[in-house]
């Protein structure tokens, strides 16, 4: 069963339904369970899965964001404020000089961080792929059939789902994966004059997903120089800076 849906996607969705909510509620779909497909062909998916996730480091795209991972347990966020997580720490850059962070903050990492930051992040879509079954190949691209319950794509939604994958395989890696939802799905449309309109759609594309640079990702160290301990937040943020006092994780 799908354990996740893209941020962005779940995001959009969720306003969305907010907004559908004070209207009209979608109607709701319901799909026949997939074909199992060829166990050679899920075979073939199934391995190059185990291949990236079986790779010493690679370097994981989910729309402008980007992280490297280095097995097994290791990811560093691209960019001058950039997460770090080593096993079950995290750091977060508080502060930074251009492209120098002035000051990482330390805390055990959380599974809401773990799952939008650190090395579960990076597996989500592999993990959950390699329990699929429902596989066919066309032209050496792989397209995977998924129904799951709609509370799961957004809570706000009633029945079901339709998740069409297509994989993409190169060198015996997983190299891309994208997600498209099929239901009454709540969406915005833009108006003339900055309006936005409420309305229901039947199909939702969701972020590609792209795995690269295997067994070439830098060492991922933890940061020297100015790091101070977080302490949780009490409104359970992630990272908060209350007067001179940072709290976090």
């Amino acid at each position: 069963m799908l354990s996740f849906v893209p941020l962005g996607v779940l995001a959009c969705l969720t306003v969305a339904a907010m907004v559908l909510s004070l209207t009209t509620t979608p109607p709701a779909a319901y799909f026949a369970a997939p074909k199992p497909g060829k166990p050679a062909v899920v075979a073939q998916l199934h391995a190059a899965l185990r291949a990236d996730l079986s790779a010493p480091s690679f370097q994981y795209r989910s729309g402008v964001d980007v992280t490297d991972y280095q097995a097994p347990d290791r990811t560093q966020g691209i960019g001058p404020l950039g997460v770090i997580v080593i096993g079950h720490t995290a750091f977060l850059a508080l502060g930074a000089d251009g492209n120098t962070v002035s000051q990482w903050g330390e805390g055990p990492l959380v599974p809401v961080l773990d799952q939008t930051e650190g090395p579960a992040s990076v597996r989500m879509w592999l993990k959950d792929l390699l329990g699929q079954t429902s596989v066919t190949k066309r032209e050496g691209v792989f397209t995977v059939r998924e129904v799951v319950p709609a509370e799961e794509v957004d809570p706000l939604l009633t029945g079901q789902v339709l998740v069409l994958t297509t994989v993409q395989v190169r060198d015996e890696y997983v190299i891309s994966i994208h997600p498209v939802f099929h239901a009454f799905l709540p969406s915005l449309a833009n108006l003339p004059g900055g309006r936005v309109k409420s309305i229901t759609v039947k199909r939702v594309s969701g972020q590609t997903e792209t795995y690269s640079k295997f067994g070439n990702v830098p060492p991922i160290t933890a940061p020297h120089g100015n790091v101070i301990r977080l302490h949780p937040c009490p409104d359970g943020a992630v990272m908060n800076l209350y007067g001179s006092h940072v709290c976090g994780l």
